[in-house]
């Protein structure tokens, strides 16, 4: 008999991979612990699959959980409800707690940097959102006591939803992990730590790359090979709309080019407590960089080469890049989907500045002056100089300091821990995009999951967030998307 005791966070297996590793990751712990889930009832609360509160898609949710019930029959399942208020009596919590969870969740959605960028429907959702963020992380809190838990875990655990959970799991100072899978088919997991930890995952990666594995370095080459020609690696390739070779006719090669690369870090910018600090906002350290070096005895030329997929961000966000050139005469703006080559644009810079983007290893790769600002995943790799702001970087630039050299074998074995690192995880796999247990696949429950795309679809086309794409263009995604879920695969 399992003397203790785990709780896994149910709702994620809404959506697909998510059902198949949590399956097989209850496996996994049912030899040592009597498993228990949280999962949801009747009543509707919101989950990162069903941010608007939609009856349809709780529905959908409620009919995977009953087909993980006979998938996972040991199991035994706690229900997230409202009238369960003991919590309440003694917990002082500040909503704000739950801010940067719910903005991650808005911000994978819509691109956005701050609550300000959304549409009223969805600034009203928020509020929403924080109050069930609320009601997870108390209920949460109630279960651990009453059932005496050891262990919880969830899926990613930086959406609003298990971001609440794992909360309350460290409010009552009880043991969790969270658990991922990236497009490289490589599923890793975590314990007391985030999944975007910078020093945990830094650590997995030197534990993982071997510098003589001859696989390990050809993997390296092809994937950057492969980014330099818009070739798909273990993602779709972003760049493949654009022209080889390409660059504007406005560079001036007499002048010192400096490449700037912003990038949609909705994944990163509200992770304050897994960065130790928050995420810079890009448009203001551009200007600043600019400001700085508009003066300069030095004369210097920015390129801000926007990342396609930004193409996505509200417009008013979209108008404050595109507005930089005006307020700057050295500043260039390249648009998202501008056919200018990012790579051909990297060779010609003097100065390679990235945030959060990959950009930054892939230029210390190159062996480009590299400049980091701000937090992200690469901080502390001697990938190039770290800066703490855009006004310290322009201060470097104009002083005629010598840069750092990039240490080419850390961006080597970056490459190479996200494309081949694998925490071992029994039963599961992912064949041609689909995901499976034990070389099975999980029905997609497909008359269930066709009532919750009529809620999806509404979402998608009525509650736009001022989008800069047009009616075709998201329908075109839809049907896409769709495609993939009618065929329990996963869309990358």
């Amino acid at each position: 008999m399992q003397s203790k005791k785990a709780l896994i966070f149910l709702p994620p297996i809404s959506m697909s991979p998510t059902n198949e590793l949590t399956i097989c990751h209850v496996k996994r712990l049912h030899n040592d612990y009597k498993i228990y889930s949280l999962g949801l009832g009747r009543e509707i609360v919101r989950t990162q699959f069903n941010l608007t509160g939609s009856r349809l898609m709780h529905f959908y949710t409620l009919a995977k959980q009953r087909q993980f019930n006979r998938i996972i029959p040991y199991q035994e399942m706690l229900i997230l409800n409202r009238n369960n208020k003991k919590s309440r009596n003694y917990l002082d919590i500040n909503i704000k707690n739950f801010n940067d969870g719910v903005m991650s969740s808005l911000a994978s959605k819509h691109r956005i940097t701050s609550l300000e960028e959304l549409t009223p429907y969805w600034q009203k959702q928020y509020h929403k959102l924080i109050n069930d963020s609320r009601l997870i992380f108390e209920s949460t809190v109630d279960f651990l006591k009453q059932y005496e838990i050891n262990l919880v875990g969830a899926f990613n655990g930086r959406f609003f939803d298990s971001s609440a959970f794992i909360k309350a799991a460290k409010f009552c100072n009880v043991d969790y992990f969270v658990y991922d899978v990236n497009k490289s088919k490589s599923q890793y997991y975590f314990f007391n730590v985030s999944l975007h930890d910078i020093k945990a995952n830094q650590e997995k990666a030197k534990r993982f790359f071997e510098p003589q594995n001859i696989f390990h370095l050809k993997t390296a080459e092809e994937y950057f090979h492969k980014r330099r020609y818009g070739k798909r690696t273990y993602e779709k390739s972003y760049t493949s709309g654009q022209e080889i070779g390409l660059i504007p006719n406005s560079i001036d090669k007499s002048k010192k080019i400096i490449a700037i690369y912003p990038s949609s870090d909705d994944e990163y910018r509200f992770l304050s407590d897994s960065f130790k600090m928050k995420c810079l906002d890009q448009v203001n350290e551009i200007r600043g960089i600019a400001e700085n070096l508009r003066y300069s005895s030095d004369r210097f030329q920015i390129l801000v080469r926007m990342h396609p997929n930004m193409i996505n961000m509200p417009i008013k966000t979209l108008k404050n890049y595109y507005d930089l050139e005006k307020e700057n005469e050295i500043i260039n703006v390249l648009k998202p989907l501008d056919p200018y080559d990012t790579y051909a644009i990297l060779d010609v810079a003097y100065a390679v500045i990235g945030f959060c983007s990959s950009i930054i290893f892939e230029s210390a790769y190159y062996q480009k002056n590299t400049i980091l600002i701000g937090p992200s995943p690469y901080l502390g790799l001697n990938l190039g100089n770290q800066f703490l702001s855009g006004k310290e970087a322009a201060d470097h630039l104009s002083s005629k300091k010598d840069f750092c050299k990039p240490n080419k074998q850390n961006a080597i074995m970056w490459a190479v821990y996200i494309n081949l690192h694998n925490d071992e995880l029994k039963g599961f796999s992912l064949d041609n995009s689909i995901p499976k247990v034990y070389g099975k696949q999980i029905s997609p429950l497909t008359f269930w999951r066709l009532l919750a795309s009529i809620s999806k679809l509404k979402n998608e086309i009525i509650f736009d967030n001022y989008s800069s794409l047009n009616f075709i263009q998201k329908f075109r995604f839809f049907l896409k998307r769709f495609s993939f879920i009618l065929k329990s695969k996963w869309y990358v």
